[in-house]
């Protein structure tokens, strides 16, 4: 081999000066020829399709007027993935694992024609069920038993009923928007929050009048005169947007009223009728419409359901309110329309989920004025009489409450009685 001058500086070689270096000995030929075959092993070994790999390799065909369509291939003895396709209302097709076969999906099925258009065009809202496993898990971690969550209950002696302390322990799911309920094996928010019912006075009426009362905290004053002055079976409704909600709720069930909350949906003239920040929008993506929802449901506890608060548009709109009243079944809540709009499709969407949901009968004060509110409460007592039982929604207005102080001390005499409005779902 030459000795290397290293005086002379390192430069580039032409190229025949290179093809002058290279000795085309046998032994270098030999040299050459193995580093090829090396670098085309590797390059096939990372390009093509192993046979021990077990998992499908996707070929693209691109024989076609050049358009590359994709082909699932499967490894000899592999079966197909199980996928089911979803695509996401307002827009992009997905793939995600099918549901273990112990897992139910509920669908909405036809229920009007807004949803036979979202069927013509695979638009179904699916909503997986909460898998009876995590369930029995979660009661194990919380060693209770169906006896060991307090209920509300009624002393004979006194005839005073006391409702369930809230949080319920293992009622009550730990994130990031506050304490959200949640299911566990049989028992609801719904249920262990209810105000008890004397079932042997409840039978001898000849009528069960539900009162829910709404926009609990907005205003002090009011909140505190519908919690001490109403009969203890009309429902008071907080609006999230009340200050001190927490303490407000507390109080309204240890008066012995069942407690809701209420929930902003988009009118038909959003943005001009405004019903506050972080409104539910048809405009809105399921998601954001979701976080939104978790956000007021985590603001107290205590409460047994959730109804509208104004939203005649979203109320009216399957593929916005489809994915709510769902939430509302896995979270164990009633839901109470306010009978504010014909165009609802609550009752619909709930009945095909078996989610417990009622609409008012009868706005009470819809028009304002003493008067009106007489004649509205009139009309609740006759459809009572006639049907077995009616529901009417109020607001906290100084008028509403005193005439329905009023009103309560005759019902009696007409064989009609207040019950809760959770004994009527």
């Amino acid at each position: 081999m030459d000795k290397l001058d290293l005086r002379t500086p390192l430069r580039p070689k032409g190229r025949d000066g290179w093809l002058k270096s290279i000795s085309a000995t046998p032994r270098a030929i030999g040299t050459s020829l193995a580093g090829v075959g090396a670098i085309a092993l590797a390059s096939w070994l990372i390009f093509s399709a192993d046979p021990r790999v077990d998992g499908p390799v996707a070929t693209i065909d691109l024989t076609q007027d050049n358009a590359p369509t994709a082909k699932l291939q499967l490894p000899a003895g592999a079966s197909k993935p199980e996928v089911k396709a979803v695509e996401a209302i307002g827009g992009e097709a997905v793939t995600e694992p099918a549901p273990a076969r112990d897992q139910p999906i509920m669908t909405i099925g036809s229920i009007s024609e807004e949803t036979e258009k979202l069927r013509s065009s695979s638009r179904v809202i699916t909503v997986p069920v909460q898998n009876r496993y995590e369930q029995s898990a979660l009661d194990e971690q919380y060693d209770e038993t169906e006896d060991e969550i307090p209920t509300g209950s009624i002393s004979a002696a006194a005839s005073v009923i006391k409702l369930a302390a809230a949080p319920a322990r293992g009622l009550t799911e730990k994130t990031r928007y506050g304490l959200l309920p949640r299911v566990s094996g049989g028992r609801t928010a719904a249920k262990i929050y209810s105000r008890p019912v004397d079932t042997d006075r409840a039978g001898q009426l000849r009528g069960r009048i539900a009162i829910v009362i709404g926009g609990m905290g907005l205003s002090s004053q009011m909140t505190q005169k519908a919690i001490n002055d109403l009969p203890a079976e009309i429902t008071l409704a907080f609006a999230p947007y009340g200050s001190g909600l927490a303490r407000w709720a507390k109080r309204a069930r240890t008066q012995g009223h069942e407690i809701m909350l209420q929930m902003p949906m988009e009118p038909f003239n959003y943005p001009r009728a405004n019903p506050g920040p972080n409104t539910l929008l048809t405009t809105s993506t399921t998601q954001e419409n979701i976080d939104r929802l978790k956000s007021f449901m985590g603001l107290f506890t205590g409460y047994t359901g959730v109804i509208n608060y104004m939203g005649a548009k979203f109320s009216s709109d399957v593929a916005s309110l489809g994915p709510v009243l769902a939430e509302f079944k896995r979270r164990g809540v009633y839901y109470l329309d306010d009978g504010s709009t014909g165009r609802t499709k609550a009752m619909e969407i709930g009945e095909q989920f078996n989610l417990g949901v009622r609409r008012a009968d009868v706005v009470i004060d819809g028009i304002a004025g003493a008067k009106n509110t007489q004649a509205a409460l009139k009309r609740l007592e006759a459809l009572a009489a006639k049907r077995g039982w009616a529901i009417g929604m109020g607001t906290a207005l100084p008028t509403t409450l005193n005439e329905i102080v009023k009103w309560e001390e005759t019902l009696g005499k007409n064989g009609l009685g207040l019950v809760p409005v959770t004994s009527l779902y």
